[in-house]
């Protein structure tokens, strides 16, 4: 049995709830600063309002820490396919969402390794209650963040979400705003018809981060399809390799 990389603790005083990780793997610290924990005296922190059900989501945060960091790391293959199919059945019908990030590309067919599955939704706080049973943090009210509201939940891998998001707190292309939310292409993966952000803004934001790699995978199932960066129009649509999934005109 593998060693823990990190021993979680809650602290609690009525109003604020916070949850501290002490790492005792390797270069977990990095990682950890990018999930949104900031370092306080040897620990890292990220801080909730309290309510009563933060005990219950602090337990599958603490059971779940580990391997969100291992699939962050790509030690091993993340089951992403699981994580989705669980979002698409909760909350298609319920909510208004969509996918971005490299589950878009994935379901597609591009040649893509998900680490988790990016969503953006109309509501949520909704989306907390629909995926109440695995949250790993409460639904946070940002601050000077890209989005007005962040959720986080697991089911076999990460599941997190977006809403409101703002168009004016980044330079450079998006795949999660107002822009893309209005191209947003339609894809049948498993049955499910899922929404996801325009293919030409996934290359345009891999290009701008310096993503060559995902870039250059971008590219080639275009020009499988017999399309081009420079040519594709607005609304254009795609379906999934190898039989994964189709386009929905």
């Amino acid at each position: 049995m593998r060693a823990g990389l990190v021993e979680a603790s809650l602290e609690r005083d009525g109003s604020v709830a916070q949850f501290f990780v002490v790492p005792t793997g390797p270069a977990v610290g990095d990682l950890l600063v990018a999930l949104g924990f900031q370092p306080k005296e040897g620990r890292f922190v990220r801080s909730f309002l309290d309510a009563d059900d933060v005990p219950r989501i602090f337990q599958n945060f603490a059971a779940h820490i580990d391997e969100v960091i291992r699939y962050k790391n790509r030690e091993t293959p993340t089951p992403w396919e699981h994580a989705l199919e669980v979002a698409a059945k909760r909350l298609t019908g319920k909510v208004d969402w969509w996918l971005s990030g490299s589950a878009a590309l994935a379901i597609r067919g591009v040649d893509s390794h998900p680490r988790d599955i990016d969503l953006i939704v109309d509501d949520a706080q909704l989306t907390g209650r629909l995926l109440n049973d695995i949250l790993i943090e409460p639904v946070t009210r940002m601050h000077g963040w890209v989005a007005e509201w962040f959720g986080r939940a697991f089911d076999q891998a990460l599941i997190e979400w977006v809403a409101d998001v703002r168009a004016d707190t980044t330079a450079g292309p998006r795949e999660d705003g107002p822009a893309a939310a209005v191209r947003r292409e339609r894809v049948v993966w498993r049955g499910h018809e899922i929404l996801c952000s325009p293919l030409d803004l996934q290359l345009a934001v891999c290009e701008a981060r310096g993503l060559t790699g995902q870039a250059e995978a971008i590219r080639r199932f275009m020009s499988h399809l017999g399309q081009s960066s420079d040519t594709l129009a607005p609304g254009d649509l795609y379906g999934a390799g190898a039989g994964e999934g189709r386009e929905v005109r």
